[in-house]
């Protein structure tokens, strides 16, 4: 399964790109799952957006927390800094 995570502000199209990523997957074959997290609607507000796409049906309501680097030189790096988990999350 490959897992996304895109951050953005409100009005930078995160979410509609993850919406057009999934529509292409679809089109190949493949389950997606594409959904966003904002807290209010409104220009310039953080946000996020989740893509997942597989060739088996994908069963996982859960937002994506370690998205591995999409950097084929290090297969093991984290993205780090992941604002929706607590103990990363600044204040």
């Amino acid at each position: 399964m490959i897992e996304i995570r895109i951050h953005g502000r409100g009005g930078q199209g995160g979410v509609t790109l993850a919406k057009i990523m999934a529509a292409a997957q679809h089109r190949e074959g493949l389950s997606v799952q594409a959904f966003g997290i904002y807290a209010a609607e409104r220009s310039g507000a953080p946000l996020a957006a989740f893509l997942r796409y597989d060739d088996k049906p994908i069963n996982n309501p859960n937002q994506i927390y370690e998205p591995r680097s999409p950097d084929r030189s290090r297969p093991d790096s984290d993205l780090s800094g992941n604002p929706f988990r607590p103990e990363t999350r600044r204040e």
